[in-house]
């Protein structure tokens, strides 16, 4: 497990902070870790803003419980992407009991009333889309934001790489927006943070396919959307590749058609409705 990971952390941190939510003890709660853990900026700053005090074990660190195992199988899920991860999703990570938990961490770094100061009734509908410093960048990026605004002329699109200084920041971006779009990424684990409603869709390069933070949307009263590539199974095609070329796949630059892109964003929010023929051409017809 890597913690200094944003979604690995997020599948340790936020089902406890659900927990403690549950329990009414948000006031007494805490973190034991291995000393061998590492803990980045990240998740420390989340678990500060919880109220959770941080405790590495007194373990040295050549501490080993019994039957450690040091490989994974090679069948392991984690060498075969989304076998198990056809919709429905939801129940696949536990992430959360109840999207309310979501909403109570939100409040703890960005207010209602601040929020509301942004987006809501008599407001533009905010749009953000997140660009990709390295790997998985969109190759139409400006194309696909260009088609959007003619789209929705009134909507304020807002976009960034998302290099942001602090959780807080990161937890105001999200908060913030009515419909976000991004490659698949660590970004949106930041989901946690949205409004209920709110719209996030996923791209992902061909190949590459790993539902793993839709159930967080899900969870925290979002709506989980994506794109894939058309006409056949995506978690069936990225099962085939082996673990170098599933790794490739994730770092292409990838260029999604933008009509595929635009469409669900404007059938998500009610502007358009969809016919069983576009329903198939857009999502394939193994739905």
């Amino acid at each position: 497990m890597h913690f200094s990971h944003f979604p690995h952390a997020s599948e340790i941190v936020l089902p406890c902070w659900s927990w403690f939510m549950e329990q009414e003890a948000t006031e007494n709660c805490g973190y034991f870790f291995h000393s061998q853990f590492e803990i980045s900026s990240w998740p420390k700053e989340l678990i500060d803003t919880m109220g959770c005090e941080i405790k590495i074990s007194k373990y040295s660190t050549d501490f080993q419980p019994d039957g450690l195992v040091t490989t994974l199988p090679k069948n392991d899920i984690q060498y075969i992407p989304n076998l198990y991860l056809l919709r429905p999703r939801l129940e696949y990570i536990r992430y959360l009991n109840d999207a309310s938990h979501a909403h109570a961490l939100r409040r703890k770094f960005i207010s209602d009333a601040y929020i509301l100061s942004r987006k809501g009734p008599g407001k533009n509908l905010q749009i953000g889309m997140i660009q990709r410093e390295t790997s998985r960048r969109i190759g139409n990026f400006d194309e696909i934001k260009d088609a959007l605004q003619r789209a929705i002329p009134s909507a304020d699109i807002i976009t960034t790489d998302f290099q942001f200084n602090s959780v807080k920041g990161q937890a105001e971006w999200f908060a913030t927006k009515d419909v976000i779009i991004a490659a698949h990424g660590a970004a949106l684990t930041n989901s946690i943070f949205i409004t209920q409603g709110t719209i996030v869709m996923q791209l992902y390069p061909p190949g590459y396919f790993w539902q793993s933070l839709d159930p967080l949307i899900e969870q925290s009263g979002g709506f989980a959307i994506q794109w894939y590539e058309k006409g056949t199974n995506p978690s069936v095609v990225s099962a085939t590749l082996d673990r170098e070329q599933f790794d490739k796949a994730g770092k292409a630059t990838f260029s999604p058609p933008v009509d595929e892109v635009i469409k669900p964003i404007l059938y998500s929010l009610g502007i358009e409705r969809p016919t069983n023929t576009l329903l198939k051409k857009l999502y394939g017809s193994w739905i």
